[in-house]
């Protein structure tokens, strides 16, 4: 499996989650004794996003140019 594989699907998995909370936050009561649960859940889930993807780009960012041992030569 390559990266883009593996990050198309990370991000069908991210938006499935965002859906599948604002629909539950619509449509479902949370319990008494947990008031807050739903807006705790999207926020909790935004965060883990944004670190998801902060950590993604500072990697991609910091990681070295590639060498060129790998560079295909153009004859």
């Amino acid at each position: 499996m390559d990266l883009a594989c593996i990050v198309r699907w990370k991000f069908y998995v991210s938006v499935a989650a965002m859906a599948g909370l604002s629909i539950a936050s619509v449509t479902l009561v949370p319990p008494p004794h947990l008031p807050d649960l739903f807006p705790v859940l999207v926020s909790t889930t935004a965060f883990l996003h944004f670190l998801g993807t902060f950590l993604y780009f500072n990697i991609v960012q910091f990681s070295g140019p590639p060498s060129r041992k790998n560079q295909k030569k153009n004859n």
